[in-house]
């Protein structure tokens, strides 16, 4: 017994330790960046960010339950090939429950939804809601537009543990536990999928032009500029609406959006079902990130601050949230 109490000791300091130096890695790859980044988050100010950190999401279950994600310590991802369905007509805002603005659901609508007591309601991101779609992890988005490295080096913690790897997603990055726990499975699924090419990829820019491999591709394109037999065929069989995963300037040779070879193949076998349960991405929340991307919509996060879900002024029309001008 003492030996196993011993044992749980140790895991329990080694998984503290590896918070510890991770948080100590990160600050100027991921808290620098958010303190930049806090005063033109699209309309969001700090005292916006301080209180979507202390709101509380109300509704959380019933989100989990539409993309199918209730038990968040089993893997959503497939052994084989799949199709995640994703409907396009439809966005997810947040509504507020209370005059403080102190609780509040997140729901997805084809069509603003109504607020009887008008305490507001305002477009959160394009595409319907998911589990990272609160506003924890919306102020997290916000403040660490740069995602790609600080989730990369909480992948890291996984050579330590599992555990250790979503308590660095958790308690250094900030992403409440759901949001967390699928950040967590979509790294452990793509580091099944694409270690290889991720590995010889480590010092490569996000967007690179010009590549060998195109995971992305989806199965059976061709290239014709490609002399390559093998690197010619697509290898993407996964799907979003039986439609290819990755669109064409992801992959396209000289594309300027074109995606480095890991970031491919994470799209691809990964990004289909992480759309789906995470809900919320920075580029459908109109966040610039670290990976450039055409067509970020504008969407206005200033929910605490303006006295109405409605507003406008001499650069912007913003209705419900959304640029409209």
């Amino acid at each position: 017994m003492k030996l196993l109490r011993r044992s749980t000791a140790t895991k329990c300091m080694t998984r503290r330790a590896a918070v510890v130096l991770l948080a100590c890695a990160l600050p100027l790859a991921v808290f620098g960046q958010g303190i930049r980044a806090t005063s033109k988050s699209h309309g969001a100010t700090p005292e916006d960010l301080r209180r979507m950190k202390s709101a509380h999401w109300m509704n959380q279950w019933q989100v989990a339950q539409s993309v199918n994600f209730t038990d968040i310590d089993q893997s959503p991802y497939p052994t084989g090939p799949y199709d995640a369905t994703i409907p396009r007509n439809a966005n997810c805002y947040v509504v507020f429950r209370d005059k403080d603005k102190k609780t509040y659901d997140m729901i997805t609508a084809t069509e603003p939804p109504t607020n009887e007591h008008n305490y507001g309601v305002f477009l959160s991101h394009k595409s319907p809601c998911g589990v990272c779609s609160n506003l924890v992890d919306l102020a997290v988005y916000l403040e660490k537009p740069d995602l790609t490295n600080p989730v990369r080096i909480c992948g890291l913690a996984s050579l330590l543990s599992k555990d250790a790897n979503r308590d660095c997603l958790a308690k250094v990055i900030g992403f409440s536990e759901p949001c967390a726990a699928i950040w967590f499975h979509n790294t452990q699924h793509t580091r099944s999928r694409c270690f290889s090419l991720c590995i010889a990829r480590l010092l490569t820019p996000n967007n690179a032009g010009y590549g060998f491999s195109n995971p992305c591709r989806p199965m059976d394109e061709d290239d014709d500029e490609d002399d390559d037999e093998d690197d010619a065929a697509g290898m993407c069989q996964n799907t979003i609406n039986r439609q290819p995963a990755c669109a064409d300037f992801q992959y396209q040779t000289g594309s300027k959006y074109r995606l480095n070879a890991c970031l491919q193949c994470d799209e691809c076998q990964s990004g289909p079902l992480f759309q789906k349960i995470a809900g919320r991405t920075r580029r459908a929340s109109g966040i610039q990130s670290g990976i450039k991307r055409p067509d970020i919509p504008h969407i206005n996060h200033n929910y605490f601050t303006t006295t109405n879900s409605s507003s406008s002024n001499s650069s912007h029309n913003v209705v419900l949230g959304v640029d409209v001008s």
